[in-house]
């Protein structure tokens, strides 16, 4: 069930709402948040429950065995075993074919480049069981649960703080289980942790909403809506297809395909998170902005202080610092940076075109950090341009169906295939149209939607609110799922 259905905006959201106003106990309010939670998630999968309750139940009852114990040692094995666990289930969902693909391509590679007899023979018995083990059940059928990265990373979080002793275990399962399934980021985030979202859930789910945070919660809601069904689903379908021809792409199509998806996936994840802080707003609970204005970025490290603010502050405070951050010597800082954001790619799909899109952003923030001077001395207009040009030029690497394309692409914005390509211009109408718009949209000195509040808002703005809104109504029978939904 997604969120641009009129099952869910006309049917699961109000009763949900409805339900969960007239509940009268804290705790009974928490239960219902669970358990349509749990019915909201088994429209993706019903067995993708089980995974996601497995997950908690793992870290859960990690953090009540920590509490237990004062001595490192033990504190640190039941961390471990816990962080192993939920580590293996991602793996084993997410990246278990990538890594049988490639150890398959790594032996074919040596078994052609080989000479010796023997070391042939070997490779062909241990490429015989990687082949076996990629056409067994086990391996061949798995589906990836909606939403798994999300949640893993919440609950290894969880786990984290407990054992450096910044969080107190949480000894009602409701709560925690609150915490991991709550539907509206459930899926694809904001990446929540469990010391900003446990406390919420005592007093806050009983008072009285004031009728500006029901504005307020609405009007994300309806922003959301407008991001994704009106701009992020109208180009999905002409960006799509100017990647898929990625080898008729002269210049002029390869910065359209660039900037085209670089919007999509802007307006379709922030329209997510959006509608997510938006829902999260109205039973009383406040989840964190995820978005701050990312193509106005001055530099790589703005960037990432501005595009989804929850993943990168958790590959920061849970693996960048706790290596050494930028702390220790400049090549061991840059070493951490270019780890971490290959792990930030690789976090996104098991491909190498996302550790390629992470390792570009590496060298980008590592460039940074080396001519952070230069960076300072640009006037702002140029180093929000270069910013915008290099992040968009990113986005290829992300979304290219694999090496040889994203390649080609990056070759075509260079001018290596031309101005146009063989067979002229491809963009589209829709995509000719809409970039330049958007491109002027983005740069004007507007508030982003978390810096709005709809009840400071004129008639005039209501108004066009309303018609827009009614535009989104008539195209939610277009079914389009959100892109880190795959995440």
């Amino acid at each position: 069930m997604l969120f641009t259905t009129f099952e869910f905006l006309f049917i699961f959201l109000p009763v949900t709402l409805i339900i969960f106003k007239f509940i009268p106990r804290v705790e009974n309010k928490i239960k219902t948040l669970c358990l349509m939670s749990l019915f909201f998630y088994s429209f993706a999968g019903p067995a993708f429950v089980l995974v996601m309750l497995a997950t908690s139940l793992n870290d859960f009852i990690a953090g009540l065995m920590m509490n237990k114990f004062d001595e490192r040692l033990k504190r640190k094995t039941i961390l471990i075993i816990a962080l192993s666990i939920n580590l293996g289930i991602l793996a084993y969902f997410k990246y278990q074919k990538f890594f049988l693909t490639s150890i398959v391509d790594i032996v074919f590679f040596l078994k052609a480049s080989i000479k010796w007899q023997y070391g042939i023979m070997l490779l062909d018995q241990y490429g015989g069981l990687l082949n076996l083990a990629q056409s067994n059940w086990i391996f061949a059928n798995v589906v990836l649960p909606a939403g798994i990265s999300f949640y893993t990373f919440e609950s290894m979080s969880y786990s984290i703080d407990i054992y450096n002793r910044k969080l107190e275990p949480e000894k009602n399962y409701w709560r925690y289980l609150c915490f991991i399934s709550f539907f509206p980021h459930l899926i694809a985030g904001p990446i929540v942790r469990a010391g900003q979202f446990i406390p919420q859930l005592g007093q806050n789910l009983m008072r009285r909403l004031k009728q500006e945070e029901i504005q307020a919660g609405v009007f994300l809601i309806c922003a959301g809506l407008i991001k994704k069904v009106l701009i992020a689903n109208t180009l999905s379908s002409p960006v799509d297809n100017l990647f898929a021809n990625y080898d008729k792409l002269g210049m002029i199509d390869a910065w359209f395909a660039a900037l085209g998806f670089g919007y999509q996936i802007y307006f379709d994840f922030s329209g997510y998170t959006d509608i997510a802080i938006g829902m999260a707003a109205l039973v009383g609970i406040t989840l964190p902005v995820n978005f701050n204005s990312p193509y106005s970025a001055r530099n790589p490290s703005d960037f990432w202080r501005r595009w989804n603010i929850t993943l990168s502050s958790w590959f920061r405070d849970y693996l960048y610092i706790p290596m050494g951050g930028s702390r220790v010597s400049s090549w061991r800082s840059i070493r951490n940076l270019l780890l971490t954001m290959l792990l930030v790619g690789f976090w996104h799909g098991a491909a190498w075109t996302f550790i390629l899109w992470g390792f570009y952003h590496g060298v980008l923030l590592s460039a940074y950090h080396k001519t952070v001077d230069l960076w300072n001395r640009l006037p702002a207009a140029i180093s929000v341009a270069l910013m915008f040009v290099l992040s968009m030029v990113g986005w290829v690497f992300f979304r290219a169906s694999g090496l040889k394309s994203s390649l080609y692409i990056i070759g075509s914005l260079l001018g290596f295939n031309g101005v146009r390509g063989p067979d002229g211009l491809l963009m589209g109408k829709v995509v000719l149209l809409m970039i330049p718009l958007l491109t002027i949209f983005v740069q004007l000195p507007f508030p982003n939607t978390n810096e709005m509040r709809f009840q400071k808002w004129g008639m005039v703005q209501g108004f066009s609110m309303a018609i827009l809104i009614l535009f989104v109504i008539v195209r939610l029978h277009v079914e389009n799922k959100f892109i880190y939904f795959v995440f």
